[in-house]
């Protein structure tokens, strides 16, 4: 009987210390999926290489990006490869890029 409860106890420390290792990195992972699905078109970003630039286009289907880092010059980019958002474009930029990208 002693034995049998040394092993619960031990294996219900064993499962909180499991949670507490590996909860942070799940939380961090649903917060990064968050921000990715958060992407719009005219967004300042950042690349974990440290490019700086807007977002001009973004295609989910084919994982890439297109990153406007001065007028004229567009570098295309992995989704994985952006680092973070520097500022979120508003609906009305969004809007006005989207309309900018459909004329020839």
């Amino acid at each position: 009987m002693e034995q049998t409860r040394q092993f619960v106890i031990l294996g219900l420390g064993l499962l909180v210390l499991i949670a507490l290792m590996f909860w942070p990195q799940f939380q961090a992972k649903r917060r990064r999926q968050q921000q990715m699905e958060q992407l719009r078109v005219g967004d300042e970003v950042v690349t974990v290489g440290g490019i700086m630039g807007t977002l001009a286009a973004i295609n989910r289907d084919e994982n890439w990006a297109a990153i406007e880092v001065s007028p004229g010059i567009r570098l295309r980019v992995l989704l994985d490869a952006i680092g973070r958002v520097q500022a979120r474009a508003s609906v009305e930029e969004t809007e006005q890029g989207q309309e900018e990208d459909a004329q020839p």
